[in-house]
């Protein structure tokens, strides 16, 4: 039997309208920097990162340690130099600077773990938050995208690091290329400095994303190829 609950946004919330997100309940992914089975992120739904379909994520909760949220990112450039970075920000409630509730954690390169806390106006790294995320990247394949590029994983024990609950959480995702000097991320014009510009879990579910729904994921192969289309399925495509 389905069993979701839906959970009204506060007045006091001002995240980026329209960036909103449903969080699915999953078993524990394997925090290794790919697709371990072809299953392990189908309960998540898919979402593009960037104007131009850069690259896309997933998230979902690992049900078996107290919900604790799982992200799966998947990015268009072809190799993971030492300056890429690949980020994920959270926070349990709106504000328009980085408070202690709010957290930025990255990978940077390869195996960089870093994570930052709020200090009520910057951010400072802590390794006592570091302790309760998880990482890994590597450069390889996916269904949703034949050739290879970057793909890294995150597990966020989020009663640990900040003692949040339920949604409503905010949320953003983004990814460095030092290559080129850019960012992209979801929302497209939110920044790590301004919770108030992220977008927002606001339901969770105990069902995975529904059956048979598709969603078409856009990835630019390089900062100079061609866009390619490959549209994503509850059962990922033989690669």
């Amino acid at each position: 039997m389905l069993f979701s609950l839906l959970l009204t946004v506060g007045t006091t919330m001002a995240f980026t309208a329209g960036y909103e997100i449903s969080e699915y309940w999953a078993n524990a992914a394997t925090i290794d920097g790919k697709w371990t089975t072809a299953t392990e992120w189908q309960t998540g739904q898919p979402h593009y990162i960037g104007t131009t379909q850069k690259g896309m994520w997933i998230m979902q909760a690992n049900s078996a340690a107290g919900y604790a949220p799982e992200y799966l990112i998947e990015f268009a450039d072809k190799t993971l130099d030492a300056g890429d970075i690949i980020q994920v920000c959270m926070n349990g409630a709106d504000s328009t600077s980085p408070t202690a509730g709010d957290f930025k954690m990255e990978i940077q390169g390869r195996t960089t773990k870093k994570v930052y806390q709020g200090t009520g106006t910057a951010w400072a790294e802590s390794s006592t938050a570091a302790a309760a995320v998880t990482v890994a990247a590597t450069v390889t394949t996916s269904a949703h995208d034949p050739a290879q590029h970057v793909i890294a994983e995150f597990s966020i024990d989020k009663a640990t690091l900040a003692g949040w609950g339920a949604p409503p959480l905010g949320v953003r995702i983004a990814c460095f290329d030092a290559s080129t000097g850019n960012w992209v991320a979801w929302p497209p014009a939110s920044t790590a400095d301004n919770p108030s510009t992220w977008g927002q879990i606001t339901s969770y579910s105990q069902e995975p994303y529904p059956e048979g729904l598709t969603i078409g994921v856009m990835l630019l192969l390089s900062s100079v190829a061609a866009v390619v289309s490959i549209r994503y399925f509850r059962k990922p495509i033989k690669l």
